[in-house]
């Protein structure tokens, strides 16, 4: 009897399987397509080929709200997993979106790729539609899509998205202009949304002119609100005339950032900077080709996992991708090109750069209220001719009980302005900044008061945060100038971790052997930091020893040494003269060991 409500119980599942794959609707051409969704806008449809947009079919369910499912990945004849594309018309021929809008639908294992959208009379544009609402994206690829709208809110995707959640996303090589405010290369504005393992890649721009107001221009979205962005990258050129710039977002209302990095250019300027960036971009694109047209290979480093080769082919078609991966390398093929679903960073450095006289632009985030930024990383120069501009972010401000947090951030790029020029934040208030280090040269018309900050605004914490020294010299708990020394030793790395040399310290860095890191990157692959692999060891084990030792650091050598105490040891009838002096400080490790010296 057990066993036949067993084979029942089987039976029955296997027939709601069957029901549910049956709900899908197999669509392999664009009539179909639009025949599918005009009859039921929640409808839910299997792609089996590509789906390529004609003259008669363009804007055929503009003035519908889709509420489905859309689902590209197929098999090829000989097995193995493929992703089918939804196609444009292409960059020179202007269509309407597919969609007014999107409502609770769902997006996945699809490329939407060669699309041209034109408004200029109306707010809200992207390639799906003007707003997209509690939707889901997962595993899908906006390529070479260019988005031209005069008023404000654009983005390849919609103009704004509330509510909704972006996993392994990726925006390669498209365009995003906005003569308004808000632009983004997801969208123009964000609430209340989630975007993991997301990429928006080089050779892709952004611009937001900022005509009446701050430009709100960000490599992800423009104006961020209460969004949460996880192991996301920027490789992208973003531009905005006005204020309010960033990698990420140009405006942050408490979202939260983790994992993030930037590399891309941002620039904030008029029209013209923005196009002399792209040639520089592209150039820079183009000393890292290899290979011809149709087989790029592309090493991609990674700033939290393991390192993978990705190789693309048809990128002429698609615009160039450079940049990282990680986690999971699950191969899958979207109209061509092969990719590896995983986490994205980059080795190429980028250039933020301020043209003209506009406040807040930041590696991650221009303008931060409340929030926080934790195991951020920024690889970009940043100049600006005014103020307020940051290695992570360029402005942030919170309140009593409502502070913004950046924490565990580094910055390697070079960040220059007339003043207020931060490594880590141009301007800060109600923040508390932890556990971050700069390692990129700071410059400024007016005197830089260290390497964390450019100015302080007031109620602020500032713990466990070192920068590479330089002409000047800032020590105390709160920020700590290290030597050259200190970063290639591991030394840096440790404090930065708090002494923990366990699995779950996010410094890392590989000490010996060709791979060896010249400083501690936020990077996981790279090795854990312990007590056993510092380099840089000075091992003393008698009297005679710690007397030598004592005299190399007060006559100016080995300031900043690991020293290992290798055993007991008795000073007694000795004279005895401290390690260190006023001008010559012992500013190293030194682990006992649990040994004792006596008689001091």
């Amino acid at each position: 009897m057990k066993r036949l409500f067993n084979l029942i119980v089987l039976l029955m599942l296997v027939s709601v399987s069957a029901m549910a794959d049956d709900s899908y609707t197999d669509v392999d051409n664009i009539q179909k397509f639009i025949e599918t969704i005009s009859a039921n806008p929640s409808a839910h449809i299997r792609l089996t080929a590509d789906i390529n947009l004609s003259d008669t079919h363009t804007g055929s369910l503009s003035g519908v709200t889709f509420k489905g499912v859309i689902d590209g990945k197929g098999t090829d004849k000989d097995g193995y997993d493929i992703v089918y594309s939804i196609i444009g018309l292409g960059k020179n021929t202007a269509v309407a979106p597919l969609f007014k809008d999107m409502s609770s639908a769902t997006l996945q294992n699809l490329c939407i790729r060669s699309f041209r959208l034109v408004d200029e009379s109306d707010d809200n544009l992207g390639v799906l539609g003007r707003t997209v609402s509690e939707c889901h994206f997962t595993n899908v690829v906006f390529s070479d899509i260019s988005v031209f709208c005069d008023e404000d809110y654009a983005g390849a995707i919609a103009g704004q998205a509330f509510n909704c959640n972006f996993r392994g996303v990726k925006v390669l090589g498209c365009d995003i202009s906005v003569d308004g405010q808000y632009a983004g290369g997801f969208v123009g504005s964000s609430q209340n949304c989630f975007f993991y393992d997301c990429i928006n890649s080089m050779s892709s721009g952004v611009f937001a002119d900022g005509s009446w107001g701050d430009a709100y221009a960000g490599g992800f979205v423009g104006k961020s609100d209460k969004d949460t962005f996880q192991y996301c990258a920027n490789l992208s050129l973003v531009c905005g005339d006005d204020d309010r710039v960033g990698g990420i977002t140009g405006y942050s209302d408490h979202s939260n950032f983790w994992q993030c990095s930037n590399s891309g250019m941002v620039v904030q300027g008029d029209e013209e900077d923005y196009l002399a960036s792209r040639a520089e971009l592209m150039k820079k694109i183009q000393e890292y080709q290899q290979g011809s047209e149709n087989h790029l290979k592309i090493m991609f480093a990674t700033l939290f996992g393991s390192v993978a080769e990705w190789t693309a082919l048809g990128l002429a078609e698609f615009g160039l991708l450079l940049g990282g991966v990680a986690l999971g390398v699950s191969l899958v093929t979207v109209g061509g090109i092969i990719f590896a679903v995983g986490f994205a960073a980059t080795i190429i450095e980028g250039i933020i750069f301020f043209a003209d006289a506009h406040d807040e632009l930041g590696g991650i985030c221009g303008y931060a209220l409340g929030g926080s930024f934790k195991e951020c990383a920024n690889y970009s120069q940043c100049a600006t001719r005014d103020m307020y501009v940051g290695g992570i972010v360029g402005q942030t401000w919170g309140k009593s009980s409502d502070r913004c947090v950046i924490e565990t951030c580094l910055n390697q790029g070079s960040i220059s302005g007339y003043e207020h020029v931060g490594g880590i934040v141009g301007c800060c208030e109600y923040t508390d900044v932890s556990n971050c280090l700069n390692t990129g040269p700071l410059s400024s018309y007016c005197k830089i008061e260290n390497d964390i900050y450019g100015i302080d605004a007031g109620v602020n914490t500032f713990s466990n945060n070192y920068f590479k020294a330089k002409k000047y010299n800032v020590n105390s708990n709160e920020f700590k100038a290290v030597t050259e020394e200190q970063l290639n030793s591991g030394q840096v790395a440790w404090w930065l971790n708090g002494g923990n040399g366990t699995s779950d310290a996010p410094w890392r860095q590989t000490l010996s052997g060709d791979n060896k890191d010249r400083y501690p990157p936020l990077d996981n692959s790279h090795d854990i930091v312990t007590e056993e692999n510092l380099s840089g060891r000075y091992t003393v084990s008698t009297a005679d020893e710690l007397m030598a030792f004592a005299a190399e650091v007060n006559k100016g050598a080995h300031p900043s040494y690991i020293v290992y105490i290798g055993s007991d040891i008795d000073m007694k009838d000795r004279v005895w003269t401290p390690i260190g002096t006023e001008d010559n400080q012992f500013v190293g490790l030194c682990f006992g060991g649990g040994h004792t010296i006596s008689n001091l």
